[in-house]
């Protein structure tokens, strides 16, 4: 599995000898304009990649949770020094 949920599985596309950019290219050879609508895909035995795309409600499910994941990175808490992450004294 290379895809799971949106998501490139980094380890996988080392062990294939894939780029990133390899996969998107050949994703849109296959009609997929980005990794965020496959739900899974493999590289089968031939070098082929099979893809299943998500359904409407994973597409949204997935986007939330990305932008979710976004704003936690982006939120400040009180107390903390932005630039290192250390709380203040």
């Amino acid at each position: 599995m290379i895809i799971q949920d949106g998501r490139i599985i980094e380890e996988s596309l080392r062990r294939e000898l894939m780029t990133r950019d390899d996969l998107i290219e050949r994703l849109r050879a296959k009609g997929i304009d980005g990794v965020d609508e496959v739900r899974v895909a493999y590289i089968e035995s031939d070098g082929d990649i099979s893809a299943l795309p998500c359904r409407e409600s994973d597409l949204r499910r997935i986007r939330q949770a990305a932008a979710a994941e976004e704003e936690m990175k982006n939120t400040v808490y009180p107390g903390r020094n932005r630039e290192c992450g250390v709380g203040e004294i």
